[in-house]
């Protein structure tokens, strides 16, 4: 039996919305907004609606919570303003998550309405400290969290007269993740970031007179790094392309760019993937790997260098 909180993170929901989001694709490709009738251009902006209001006593009727006839594919805003003009009878809660500088907060910011609970750890830091957004004091660390889970309680409780709440954070633990949405009978908003808009939006470069400035892509490399992710299997949605060859004259940023890309896998890529760097030999492998750190450390300075681990193959003279 599922209730209100639980209904929105069931299987049957989401994999309903799944296959009306791939139904409903009009013959220009875009999915069309059913309140406002503009496009839906993310795919985490696009809401299930049901026209006939889920109630305690009907979420368990099938043809009421999981009849695609009674499910409107909406904006984010739309479905708020079709819920403002129906009158709230129930707090809803979202938890909209994804890598850093995925752009969480200005989406919600974009969504959010007068009225509306926002918990962002970044305005958190912020405030308390006083700092400049993302300079974040290591002693105040504990303060923060501090607020945030008295904050997260508070909406835990429904404490208060607030419409929608937004927990906003990365979350990249699928089970710290799972068990915050299930105590708060939250809303799962992914906010997906692609390899270039993570290179430059996360991304530095490590090299004089551009070091520490965001890595800001050429024509080339947009197109290369499109043409590599986005073909994926029909059957398995993997990845189309595993390897790709890069043919271009030196000094032209080969290294930054792997660099950039490389650092794109720890932020977006897939959890417990594994950088390598290889070479002829180690001299030149460190190239990469040294800029890969380096970057790491610039836009995540509080981390701590990890000790390098080389392998290699040493050629053994005279053994028969």
């Amino acid at each position: 039996m599922k209730n209100l909180s639980t209904f929105y993170q069931s299987k049957s929901w989401v994999n309903l919305v799944g296959t009306l989001r791939i139904d409903r694709v009009a013959d220009d490709g875009l999915i069309y907004c059913e309140h406002c009738g503009k496009p839906i251009v993310r795919k985490y902006d696009c809401i299930g609606h049901h026209k006939i209001p889920l109630t305690e006593s009907n979420v368990n009727d099938a043809l009421v919570a999981l009849n695609p006839d009674n499910v409107m594919l909406v904006h984010h805003l739309c479905h708020n303003k079709i819920h403002n003009k129906l009158g709230h009878v129930y707090k809803q809660v979202y938890l909209v998550w994804g890598s850093p500088l995925s752009g969480k907060s200005t989406y919600v910011k974009g969504i959010a309405e007068y009225g509306d609970l926002v918990v962002d750890i970044d305005s958190i830091w912020q405030c308390i400290s006083g700092c400049d957004r993302y300079v974040k004091p290591d002693r105040l660390k504990s303060n923060v969290f501090g607020v945030r889970d008295t904050l997260i309680d508070m909406v835990r409780m429904r404490r208060g007269n607030w419409n929608n709440a937004y927990i906003i954070g990365g979350y990249p633990l699928i089970g710290e993740r799972e068990r915050l949405i299930a105590s708060l009978g939250a809303r799962e908003i992914f906010v997906e970031c692609g390899y270039d808009e993570c290179m430059e939006n996360c991304i530095r470069l490590t090299k004089s007179p551009f070091y520490n400035k965001p890595m800001i892509l050429m024509l080339w490399q947009k197109a290369w790094i499109e043409t590599f992710y986005s073909f994926k299997m029909s059957d398995t949605t993997f990845d189309r392309f595993k390897k790709t060859l890069l043919l271009i004259a030196r000094k032209n940023t080969k290294s930054e760019t792997s660099s950039g890309l490389a650092n794109s896998e720890f932020i977006v890529g897939n959890e417990g993937a594994d950088i390598c760097c290889a070479s002829n030999d180690d001299a030149q492998s460190s190239i990469v790997y040294d800029a890969i750190d380096m970057m790491r450390q610039l836009y995540d300075p509080n981390d701590l260098d990890e000790i390098k681990s080389y392998s290699w193959n040493r050629q053994k003279v005279g053994i028969s």
